[in-house]
């Protein structure tokens, strides 16, 4: 199921859209004059807000897919738990979202 999950959400490109995001947004920054001003200022409230927006955006996403796509309704009548679902989701959504973090922070 977890396999499953990863496929459909690097398939809706998602989590392309959001490190490109983050990187536009590392890009912007034009005021300090250093590095260290850089670092200690102002990327911190940009990964902030980029941890706490695009995740969210990310995580509403990918629980909310099923009912836009109206597959919920399939995935109820699957012979696995409700527990294994939403377990397999979380999982692939926890990964999704450590492997973007790892990709900004690189």
């Amino acid at each position: 199921m977890t396999k499953l999950e990863l496929k459909k959400i690097w398939r809706g490109k998602l989590p392309i859209y959001l490190f490109l995001g983050f990187v536009l947004l590392l890009f912007i920054n034009h005021s300090a004059h250093s590095w260290s001003a850089y670092l200690v200022g102002k990327l911190g409230w940009i990964t902030l807000i980029m941890g706490m927006m695009g995740f969210g955006v990310l995580s509403s996403w990918v629980f909310g897919r099923e009912y836009q796509d109206e597959t919920f309704k399939d995935l109820l009548a699957l012979p696995i738990s409700r527990n294994q679902i939403v377990g397999a989701k979380l999982i692939a959504l926890i990964s999704t979202e450590i492997l973007l973090t790892l990709a900004c922070a690189g």
